[in-house]
């Protein structure tokens, strides 16, 4: 999953619209961030990305709730206000239902 795409396409859409102004982010990840878009270390720390997250959405005034779909969620996915785990997902059965909301 690249985590920062869609966090920056998130961000881009609330700041340019007056109408998003009470908006809010959910990202829906299965937990593996693709090579360099992660927000988080393993320790658990913010890295660039990270802090650039954090920022904006103290900037916009932005709640973000992380969901974790059929994996164990760890300290990666702690750069969202919530997180919600739900790891006993059969990843077929997973995928189908995410493939619907095309």
């Amino acid at each position: 999953t690249d985590f920062i795409q869609p966090l920056v396409r998130a961000i881009n859409e609330i700041d340019s619209n007056p109408n998003f102004e009470k908006a809010d982010i959910i990202f829906l990840t299965d937990g593996e961030p693709a090579n360099g878009t992660g927000l988080m270390t393993r320790t658990g720390e913010r890295n660039a990305n990270g802090r650039w997250f954090e920022a904006q959405c103290d900037r916009l005034s932005i709640n973000s709730l992380a969901i974790v779909i059929g994996n164990k969620a760890d300290k990666r996915h702690g750069f969202c206000d919530s997180l919600i785990n739900i790891p006993d997902v059969d990843p077929a059965r997973a995928t189908e239902v995410l493939d619907g909301l095309e």
